[in-house]
């Protein structure tokens, strides 16, 4: 009964592997709505650290835009561990600057993985623009703060100098991108690219 079981649930893993084949090389064959079912697919496989929205669309085949709305502060850890004397670990809660820049670092992450995502995913595309905005504490409509553009090429590039697995502000620096940050850390609202 067991190994039936296993069977079953392994053919029923096998079928949806050669499912999400088909897709992928439908995909890379440029048909717009294959390639927008396959990307969402994508995303939902990926295990987000918080709960992500993001939207997106393909102007053509080769140029794709996304549009994150970014986690709310209070939504990330406020406490950190640390060794306390003799050994033991404390949990203290994290100073206001540091939650901030540790909200910043998870945004401008955010918006590196789904270009990187998108053009692990999507073979035609050739530029993925990711604008990040955020919803501000007071209700007040939401602001842009993070937008970047980046080329197929430009972007493989820094993947294989290892540039996009290190710090995501270093390698925003080296794409076109619009970030602002104030000298604590808070976001500044930013243009985003059109």
């Amino acid at each position: 009964d067991d190994r039936a079981k296993w069977m079953k649930r392994r053919f029923a893993w096998d079928s949806a592997q050669k499912s999400l084949q088909e897709h992928s090389q439908r995909a890379a064959q440029g048909d717009l709505d294959v390639m927008r079912e396959y990307l969402l697919t994508c995303l939902k496989d990926i295990l987000w650290a918080l709960p992500v929205s993001v939207s997106f669309q393909f102007d053509d085949t080769a140029t794709a835009r996304m549009d994150i709305q970014l986690p709310l502060l209070p939504t990330l850890p406020d406490r950190e561990a640390a060794i306390d004397y003799g050994n033991r670990v404390a949990v203290r809660r994290m100073s206001e600057v540091i939650h901030t820049k540790l909200h910043n670092r998870h945004a401008l992450g955010l918006v590196l993985r789904l270009m990187g995502e998108t053009y692990a995913a999507m073979p035609t595309v050739q530029q993925v623009t990711v604008s990040a905005r955020q919803q501000p504490p007071d209700n007040r409509a939401p602001r842009y703060v993070v937008t970047a553009r980046s080329a197929r090429k430009a972007w493989s590039t820094l993947h294989q100098r290892g540039a996009v697995t290190g710090d995501a502000g270093s390698c925003l620096e080296l794409i076109e991108s619009r970030v602002n940050l104030t000298g604590l850390g808070a976001f500044l609202p930013i243009e985003p690219f059109g």
